[in-house]
């Protein structure tokens, strides 16, 4: 009798936790998007200080998800340093290692909402240096690009 009310308590915590998940995948990313009948992009905008990467899906025109190393969470990560001119710190955006830690973050982000693959779209950018890290450290988390 233990065992049946210890195995019909496990039941209704897995059947709660069905539940939960279906009611907490995003609302903005489709069924198609998760199912992989339509693929985002993901779009990698690289400067001097710093690397930008966001997830879009053109058909709705829609950001899906972003991130890049001006945010300030990410300080503790990727190191900061004082710009001369104005006397602000900034976070460090222009190493090959922050790119592989943004990398990390935006296939975090996709994966959390259900967007397995995406088309990477480098623009003007050569595939080396930033945009590879970019790459790889998205790879390295488990996005098929």
């Amino acid at each position: 009798k233990i065992l049946e009310c210890l195995l019909k308590e496990k039941v209704e915590k897995v059947e709660k936790v069905e539940k939960n998940s279906d009611e907490n995948q995003c609302s903005n990313v489709d069924k198609e998007i998760r199912e992989g009948k339509r693929v985002p992009r993901l779009r990698v905008r690289n400067t001097n200080n710093h690397i930008y990467a966001s997830i879009i899906d053109d058909y709705k025109k829609y950001v899906l998800c972003s991130t890049c190393s001006r945010d300030a969470t990410l300080s503790k990560i990727l190191g900061t340093y004082r710009r001369k001119a104005t006397n602000r710190v900034i976070n460090n955006g222009r190493t090959i290692k922050s790119a592989w830690e943004i990398g990390k973050i935006i296939g975090k982000k996709a994966l959390s909402k259900g967007i397995f693959k995406v088309r990477f779209d480098r623009a003007r950018h050569p595939y080396a240096g930033k945009v590879e890290a970019l790459a790889e450290g998205a790879r390295a988390v488990g996005l098929l690009l």
